[in-house]
């Protein structure tokens, strides 16, 4: 069997595309699609009317991701600082290779039990 040609865009058609682009969803459920099918029937409104009238009503200001890695950043700094002074409150050693804060807390809780870090 011969292998076809890979079809070329026409200049018109990559233009359209570029000012038209596509979104594709699932929806959950068939009852949600059922919905959503009576609802635009019964105001005559397209799919994409009803995202564009979504998004009018969402606040204009996006949030700032750089305010929320700070937040982020300073979280973790906290949470560092306060495994550290409990480990120098408690004169727990401080192990030097990298665990989770769970993993942390069990290792504090078994040498405060036994006066010795688990191996």
């Amino acid at each position: 069997m011969k292998r076809s040609k890979p079809t070329k865009k026409k200049p018109g058609r990559s233009r359209y595309d570029e000012e038209h682009p596509i979104r594709s969803f699932r929806l959950k459920s068939r009852e949600s699609n059922e919905r959503l099918q009576a609802y635009l029937e019964a105001t005559g409104s397209s799919l994409s009317d009803l995202v564009e009238r979504a998004l009018d009503s969402l606040p204009v200001e996006l949030p700032d991701t750089g305010k929320m890695k700070d937040a982020e950043y300073a979280q973790g700094y906290y949470e560092g600082y306060e495994d550290g002074y409990e480990r120098g409150k408690g004169g727990l050693p401080y192990p030097t290779n990298l665990m989770t804060r769970r993993a942390r807390e069990k290792v504090i809780e078994v040498f405060k039990k036994t006066g010795r870090l688990p191996q």
